[in-house]
């Protein structure tokens, strides 16, 4: 038995992959995966197929097992995957790995008869076939090997040599036909079971020549086969020829023969022969079924894998054969593949109208049915005068059903000359290419629906994202081949979200339905209309005129939404904000003009909502100038250029240090001190919020332990990080807060990420999620400058926070005996009544503490106490003991 790096060096230099380079477990996942989607079928049916499939992946490991495979080989799944394959024995290794590197080349290499070791170590005799798996870059990733297990019937021939070399002694206990020929393949004797082999008594054929009974077409091969036996004493011969029985027909029999003619007593060729007819048709439609099934392995389409079962029917049964597949609406039939089937004949059998009678003009496709006589039939007139024209007597037809759900798909249609039914072998094609043929089309529907889902979005059945770049980059090309203009028209309903809110989801999803639907039968013909995704839309306008061409539409577009939109929930009227781009502006990309779009919606949010804005040079500046801040950001990043500055909380009652809040700060190289607000935008929007808000969370934290570690009376201080919405939804969050909390030993209860109304205004399910798994950390949440969103109180029942900060636009009214303001008086009374902290900003006047005590706020911070300061001052701050 070959070694590990035999088996690893061979496909090392079969493949170019490093000897000995396993693939990693979630690999092996990958090709298992890949293996149920080659072979078309789902995970359950390829485990339960009755075909030994697995695969080895490039290094030699078995990388996937079904059921059969251990039935066969004795190893189950658990015990072989993962190892290198342990049944390829010394005397196949060269073959196989001959085999395989044909494979590799390119070449078609059919089924081959394989004796691998069995796990007991006795030897198999299979047929395999082998296939390339191919990754995502079309780049080989596995060999994909199909399996039939022949041992008992080579077990069986084996058995049968030997009894040759007995004859004599087993003569009357055999039932195959023993015969002994002359030199000139004559019969001097025969005893044996003619009879029951092809239907002639063995007394009839003493002194006849054994080639009478061969089809003329194997008589040359057997005239070669025995000119060879005659000239080589003691040469063993084992051929199947096709040989004629009695009533007429063919029948396939191996003829065994071993030259005797030196031997005094025997002085002949002994021939044994039997029928094999049942086992060589069998193993021929096991591996034809195997090589469809290779055809759907590599994704071949239906114009290709439909003629080749046709193909099978047609080799097996010596009919014609056609495939005819039901209509999407299934009220008709489309022909799959004509086979040897005149189209004109297929053609009037798919006009016929569908109906549970097969004695009418029509067809019930749901049972096999068999027509001995189409004449005497009473079927369609037409269909049995053009069949009896070009010679077909009799058919059977078999429908094509679904493995999983019993949907009709279609069915395959045989025509013979003759006058007969089908045979128990033919019955058994039938079944194999109805099931070949299903597992074919599901395959194909799998695919197209794939395909489908890939490219547009899942509610709307609307473009999404992918295919309408790929309209975009179109339209793109030909405008800049005729010299014409493309706009973009970037579509968002206004307040979409309260509708979620109110009215819920469900209702939701049915407004952008038929907002979708509305947008698409307003738009120009020849326009494209796409979701872009959650409320977003593009409309694509090739050859604008000018200005006047998109306000046609948007006007459209306006005018339809006057009209209100009827829901189970009641009548709901919508607005959009539009933003345009035109290709004019020198875009010659999808994603640019896209972005451009984008940008003209957002103005049009910013300058109110419902209305119109095409993207200007103004527009442009204010692009070109978040770009600058963008790439400044990035090396500011990377130059260590930002700062954390930290603003005191005061508990109110004792008037004392409690915490602090982490504020970023850029340190300019050009322009000095640059804050928050001139960068953090365009932060969110890039994205590279998310990497600067991992570094002020751990550096807050890491300076609060330092802070604490020196001054142990600050055990109970607590530090403030705000978070983004960006940083919100980015994976992994909640395990980063895990670690850099146990990395610096900081209690999860003393640590508060403050949130925007912003990001609880989304609602998302995934938001709610992560904020969730933050509470289950022991983290507290405070909810940022609250009542200045929407639906506030809302977020307090919905939302796991634990303190609400008031804006300071309510603080600073408010008077030293705690009127003045009777928002903040109503948040801190509804925030005490649920349980939670109150805490105010903006403080900046001694009035506005005393009222705020008055009305029992718990934290305060504001220029009254400090501003934001580096580091090293608020350590200062801390050890002056200030009291306020």
């Amino acid at each position: 038995m070959p070694s590990d790096p035999d088996v690893r060096g061979a496909l090392a230099r079969i493949t170019g992959t490093e000897p000995g380079a396993a693939l990693s477990a979630s690999q092996r996942e990958a090709i298992l995966d890949r293996t149920f989607a080659s072979v078309g079928i789902d995970a359950p049916a390829v485990m339960a197929a009755p075909v030994a499939i697995y695969s080895i992946d490039l290094a030699g490991n078995v990388a996937s097992w079904n059921r059969a495979a251990e039935d066969l080989y004795g190893w189950t799944a658990e015990e072989i995957v993962g190892k290198v394959a342990p049944f390829l024995p010394p005397d196949e290794f060269d073959r196989t790995f001959e085999r395989l590197a044909r494979l590799f080349k390119g070449d078609d290499i059919g089924p081959s008869e394989f004796s691998p070791r069995h796990r007991d170590g006795h030897r198999l005799h299979v047929i395999s076939s082998a296939t390339l798996l191919r990754g995502d870059d079309d780049e080989p990733s596995a060999i994909l090997v199909f399996a039939t297990d022949m041992t008992a019937q080579k077990e069986a021939s084996l058995a049968l040599e030997a009894a040759h070399h007995k004859w004599r002694h087993l003569l009357m206990n055999i039932s195959d036909t023993v015969t002994i020929l002359d030199r000139d393949c004559r019969v001097r004797e025969s005893t044996g079971q003619y009879t029951d082999v092809l239907g002639y008594a063995p007394s009839q054929w003493v002194g006849a020549s054994g080639f009478e009974l061969l089809h003329p077409d194997d008589l040359d091969r057997a005239a070669t086969i025995w000119e060879m036996i005659v000239a080589h004493p003691g040469l063993e011969v084992r051929e199947v020829f096709r040989t004629r029985h009695a009533d007429g027909h063919w029948e396939l029999v191996e003829f065994n023969g071993v030259n005797l003619l030196e031997d005094p007593i025997v002085d002949g060729v002994v021939m044994t022969t039997r029928n094999v007819t049942a086992q060589k048709r069998a193993e021929a439609l096991l591996a034809d079924e195997a090589q469809v099934l290779e055809l759907i392995a590599r994704d071949a389409s239906l114009d290709d894998t439909l003629p080749a079962i046709a193909r099978l029917v047609e080799y097996h049964s010596g009919g014609a054969s056609g495939i005819l597949l039901l209509s999407p609406d299934g009220r008709s039939l489309d022909i799959g593949a004509a086979g040897s089937v005149p189209r004109d004949l297929l053609e009037i059998v798919r006009r016929a109208p569908l109906a549970p009678n097969p004695y009418t003009d029509s067809f019930d496709l749901r049972r096999p049915v068999v027509i001995r006589n189409l004449t005497d039939n009473g079927i369609n007139r037409r269909f049995a005068d053009r069949a009896a024209e070009l010679g077909y007597n009799s058919a059977w037809v078999v429908p094509i059903i679904e493995n999983r759900t019993e949907e009709l798909l279609g069915i395959i249609a045989t025509y013979f000359d003759a006058d007969r039914e089908p045979e128990q072998h033919e019955g058994d094609v039938a079944e194999v290419a109805s099931h070949l043929a299903s597992i074919a089309i599901e395959r194909d529907r799998w695919q197209q629906a794939l395909y489908h889902q890939a490219r547009h979005h899942q509610l709307t059945g609307l473009p999404n994202r992918s295919l309408i770049l790929e309209n975009l980059d179109a339209a793109i090309a030909r405008a800049q081949q005729n010299e014409s203009t493309v706009a973009v028209m970037f579509i968002d309903l206004d307040r979409f979200k309260v509708v979620n809110d109110s009215l819920g989801h469900a209702a939701g999803d049915k407004l952008l339905v038929r907002f979708g639907g509305r947008l698409s039968n307003l738009v120009r013909p020849g326009d494209f209309v796409g979701h872009f995704g959650a409320d977003e839309f593009i409309v694509i306008l090739e050859n604008i005129g000018g200005e006047d061409d998109i306000r046609f539409v948007a006007n459209r577009l306006d005018l339809a939404l006057s009209e209100p939109f009827g829901l189970d929930e009641g009548e709901i009227f919508l607005s959009t904000s539009i933003g345009v781009a035109t290709s004019r502006h020198g875009v010659e990309n999808s994603e640019a003009l896209l972005q451009h779009a984008d940008a003209a919606m957002f103005r049009a949010k910013d300058l109110g909502r419902d209305r119109m804005e095409i993207f200007d040079l103004e527009m442009r500046t204010r692009a070109v100038e978040q770009l600058r801040i963008d790439r400044g950001l990035r090396l500011a990043v990377e130059r260590a250029e930002l700062e954390v500055y930290y603003q005191p909380k005061i508990d109110v009652h004792r008037g004392t240090i409690c915490g602090a809040e982490a504020l970023l700060r850029w340190n300019h190289p050009e322009s000095g001190l640059v804050f928050p607000d001139e960068f953090i935008g365009v932060a969110e929007e890039t994205g590279i919020i998310v990497r600067i808000g991992r570094w002020v969370l751990e550096e807050s934290i890491l300076q609060a332990r330092t802070w604490v570690d020196r001054q142990p009376d600050l055990a109970a201080f607590i530090i403030s990080v705000n978070m983004s919405a960006r940083q919100i939804s980015s994976p992994g969050l909640v395990d980063q807060v895990e670690r850099v909390l146990k990395r610096y030993g900081w209690p999860a209860n003393q640590l508060v990420l403050e949130l925007t109304e912003s990001i609880l205004i989304d609602d998302r399910e995934a938001t709610l999620d992560v904020l969730e798994d933050l509470k289950a950390l022991g983290v507290k949440l405070a909810i940022d400058d609250f009542g200045t969103g929407f639906s506030s109180l809302n977020y307090l029942h919905r939302f796991p926070v634990d303190i609400v900060k008031i804006d300071r636009s309510f603080v600073s009214n408010l008077q030293a005996d705690g009127d003045g303001s009777p928002v903040a008086t109503a948040v801190m009374h509804m925030a005490h009544a649920l349980g939670l902290l109150a805490a105010a900003e903006g403080v900046e006047e001694e009035q506005q503490l005393a009222g705020l005590r008055v009305l029992d706020c718990d934290i305060a911070q504001g220029f009254l106490f400090a501003k934001g300061v580096p580091a090293r001052d608020f350590e200062e701050l801390l050890r002056s003991n200030a009291r306020w």
